[in-house]
């Protein structure tokens, strides 16, 4: 049970595979129940390693105050249209990295994910191959800042190829599992809750319960974050490990059904 003298929450969601099912938007449902916990003095932040570009519209639809997007590297403030951080690798680290990557992993695929667009090598396969910005080379060649590195291999499982990127990259970046199909590439330090620390270490976050959905790899540091850590019916076994509550499906409003259970005062 949430003790009813706590009325205020500050609740983050992961957005693909937690908040929305692949293809849709938020629904009403949804949206209602964000309303209803911002409404009520609570705070909703969304959380996702797709680009800005890509997440914005979704944002906005959910009501949510804050978008952590492009894996935890950049915030942005939805309704003021506002960058409020960018942690990016410069060009000569973006180059370094690649040249390690593509010189000690064989057959592997590169995308380089930016504020203004991705540019990716010829046949890497991605989610949302409709976002705008995306542009496909034979072998790209960074040309500006990166808000993280996506590798692709055909023939190493991405368990196996997260930790071979983890073992050559070695302090270089942080690593990470957004997809079944890749692995992302971060500053060092950035993570799916790395902003939501870094705003409760300077106290500009409310005395609240916190609150987070998730579902994949990605979404670990954001559980443990939380003091009500919540993975989906349908996440992957290690997030159903961390979380000590479960929400329904993703497909199937589970957040909402969540959200609403919580202000409602219900058992949990």
């Amino acid at each position: 049970m949430i003790a009813e003298t706590r009325t205020e929450f500050l609740v983050a969601s992961s957005l693909d595979n937690a908040l929305v099912a692949a293809g849709t938007g938020v629904t009403k449902r949804t949206r209602r129940a964000i309303t209803r916990l911002c409404s009520g003095g609570g705070r909703f932040v969304l959380v996702t390693t797709r680009p800005l570009r890509s997440a914005l519209e979704l944002a906005r639809q959910a009501g949510a105050q804050t978008l952590v997007c492009s894996g935890g590297g950049v915030v942005f403030d939805p309704w003021r249209e506002r960058l409020l951080a960018a942690k990016m690798f410069s060009v000569q680290e973006s180059r370094r990295l690649a040249a390690i990557l593509r010189g000690r992993l064989d057959g592997v695929r590169l995308a380089f994910d930016s504020l203004g667009g991705c540019e990716l090598d010829e046949d890497f396969r991605i989610g949302w191959a409709d976002s705008p910005g995306l542009t496909w080379s034979e072998r790209v060649e960074v040309s500006g800042p990166v808000t993280k590195i996506m590798v692709q291999s055909d023939s190493v499982p991405v368990a196996i190829l997260a930790e071979k990127v983890r073992r050559e990259i070695a302090s270089m970046g942080a690593v990470a599992i957004p997809a079944p199909g890749f692995v992302d590439v971060l500053p060092v330090g950035v993570d799916h809750a790395s902003h939501l620390r870094s705003l409760c270490r300077q106290n500009k976050a409310p005395a609240a319960t916190t609150v987070a959905f998730g579902a994949v790899p990605a979404d670990l540091p954001l559980l443990d974050w939380s003091d009500i850590p919540v993975a989906m019916a349908d996440a992957d076994l290690e997030s159903m490990d961390v979380a000590g509550y479960l929400a329904g499906p993703h497909d199937e409003e589970g957040v909402a059904e969540f959200i609403e259970r919580l202000l409602g005062k219900q058992s949990l």
